[in-house]
């Protein structure tokens, strides 16, 4: 079994791992999928985390968090992708990430009284700077395209912390 098919398999989408199952010959087990898939509903893993946490496991790779990122480690997620939708305004902005483990992910952050988020925007691991933001939109609001954005947040409802990541340019 390869490792694509053992995380479809194992995150509870049996039938997507069913047919990469099939397509290598090997069975599936459909009871241990979805004890595998209750037992991460019990704990409370989302989608997304128990694709990050098996692609942990089998790459040995993790990707630290920022050393702004207020929240402790065991309740922080990562959501990084593209970004395919952004919405700027007035108290809250709000981002959809197609993320890097194929899942499309909501993140909103709260502003309160301002259309200014960047408190809490990095910008390649540094700090966001008001230059920062012709980087990232093409006018206010509107976001670049292509941008990617690794957006960190906290299980306790604190805010997220967005790290944009714009495109290198072509050479």
């Amino acid at each position: 079994m390869n490792a694509f098919t053992k995380v479809l398999a194992q995150v509870g989408l049996p039938l997507l791992g069913a047919l990469g199952n099939a397509a290598s010959g090997m069975t599936l087990d459909a009871e241990a999928v979805e004890r595998v898939v209750a037992a991460d509903r019990q704990r409370g893993k989302s989608h997304s985390e128990r694709m990050a946490a098996q692609a942990d496991a089998e790459t040995g790779r993790r990707v630290a968090p920022p050393k702004d990122a207020s929240c402790p480690r065991d309740k922080l997620t990562l959501f990084s992708g593209v970004v395919i939708s952004y919405r700027r305004e007035v108290g809250v902005t709000t981002l959809r990430i197609r993320t890097d483990w194929a899942t499309v992910e909501s993140v909103q952050l709260r502003h309160p009284g301002s259309n200014d988020p960047s408190p809490r925007f990095l910008i390649e691991r540094a700090p966001f700077t008001p230059a920062d933001w012709a980087r990232i939109e093409s006018a206010p609001g509107k976001l670049r395209p292509g941008m990617r954005a690794a957006a960190w947040v906290c299980s306790d409802g604190s805010q997220p912390l967005i790290d944009w990541q714009p495109p290198q340019p072509r050479q």
